[in-house]
């Protein structure tokens, strides 16, 4: 790798994808955009994450266990947790296969990438730009300008994009800020009606090879000690579901025979094979009347798990159920209503995707911090979890 290279890096938080990927489309498409490599990075929070299983034999994390600050429970339990390394490990393959790969590493994003700075000047290598998807919580915003502070301090460019998983693009509900948005959800989905076609296009996977190399691996620093990166998936799933895998004291035995309501596995290509198996179970026509059951996979679209962690995006299940709706996509030619237009149950996950996107993220910048307060509309001075 050249002395004169200009690396990009861009970190991934609640964004495991690379197909709908606004950053991804952007360098694999425009010419011009100056950098020499591209260095894919993902950061497993400590505040988040339980990460002491991270650790090597004989010393201690120098984080406090990821407890929530008033239950004292763990903030991710055995079974998220299990999910969230095979979606982190299914972007690593993912990428591989475009012939990039996903730097893994264990702490805050700030001190990673300051990390990953140091190391890669060391070798003469310079990190032009840090790029990250915008997103709205307290914790993740917080991340953002410490992250934004050391590269002003450092001279490195930083960029916050637009986050584009939600069901309507934020450039396209017409309200200046978010203090223009209604407090009452009916009124902003009556506002943003008819829900079928306000999503924008889907954007599609970069081709193979399209994206800036990746760096050399020689000049990319280790992870900082007292952690150690897994080389596998099945070591990966072992140090996270480790620490938290007792989450509950006395917890009672499953009863013999007892399935999961959601035995899915994570990652892009497992949240793609689900809305396409969803819709072909020919539930989809009936969501409305049973996306308040509790029991087996097919009652509800079971897709919050991969949307939470930007597996997939809510646009892209709009286009699935579009495929399917105007007999455009010949997988779905044997289910019932294909060719048929909106049903009552595609118009009921159009709905709830707005919901879960709109009102609870977007109406939640209208109250900020103090969504979090335990008076109405928070208490003064209370700015979240530090």
């Amino acid at each position: 790798m050249s002395p004169n290279s200009n690396i990009i890096v861009f970190v991934f938080r609640m964004d495991l994808r690379v197909s709908d990927q606004a950053v991804f489309h952007h360098l694999s498409t425009v010419a011009g955009h100056g950098f020499t490599h591209l260095l894919p990075v993902y950061c497993f929070p400590p505040n988040q994450v339980e990460v002491s299983g991270f650790v090597s034999d004989g010393t201690e994390s120098p984080y406090p266990e990821a407890r929530s600050s008033v239950s004292r429970y763990f903030r991710c339990g055995p079974y998220r947790a299990k999910f969230l390394a095979e979606s982190v490990w299914a972007l690593k393959e993912t990428l591989e296969d475009l012939q990039s790969s996903l730097l893994i590493r264990v702490g805050m994003a700030k001190d990673v990438i300051e990390h990953l700075h140091g190391g890669l000047k060391a070798h003469n290598h310079h990190i032009g730009a840090v790029w990250v998807a915008s997103h709205e919580g307290v914790e993740e915003k917080r991340d953002e300008r410490y992250l934004a502070a050391f590269c002003e301090a450092q001279g490195i460019k930083f960029r916050s994009w637009t986050d584009e998983k939600y069901f309507i693009d934020d450039r396209d509900l017409g309200f200046e800020s978010p203090e223009e948005l209604p407090d009452i959800f009916t009124t902003y989905r009556k506002s943003a009606e008819p829900l079928h076609e306000k999503p924008r296009a889907v954007l599609p996977t970069p081709a193979r090879a399209s994206l800036p190399p990746f760096p050399d691996h020689a000049s990319i620093p280790d992870q900082k000690p007292p952690f150690q990166i897994p080389r596998t998936l099945v070591e990966l799933v072992d140090v996270l579901v480790k620490p938290v895998k007792d989450f509950l004291p006395n917890r009672p035995p499953f009863p013999d025979g007892a399935q999961s309501a959601h035995p899915f596995l994570g990652g892009e290509a497992a949240a793609q094979e689900r809305v396409h198996r969803f819709i072909k179970s020919e539930s989809v026509a009936h969501y409305k009347d049973t996306r308040n059951g509790l029991a087996g996979t097919e009652c509800t679209t079971k897709l919050s798990a991969y949307l939470a962690q930007g597996c997939v995006t809510s646009r892209q299940i709009h286009h699935a159920l579009r495929g399917y709706e105007d007999g455009t996509d010949e997988r779905f030619k044997e289910v019932d209503g294909f060719w048929a237009g909106e049903n009552e149950g595609t118009q009921a996950i159009r709905f709830e995707l707005l919901w879960r996107g709109g009102a609870y993220a977007r109406v939640g910048d209208k109250a900020g911090d103090g969504r979090y307060g335990c008076g109405r509309g928070g208490d003064e001075g209370d700015t979240g979890r530090e």
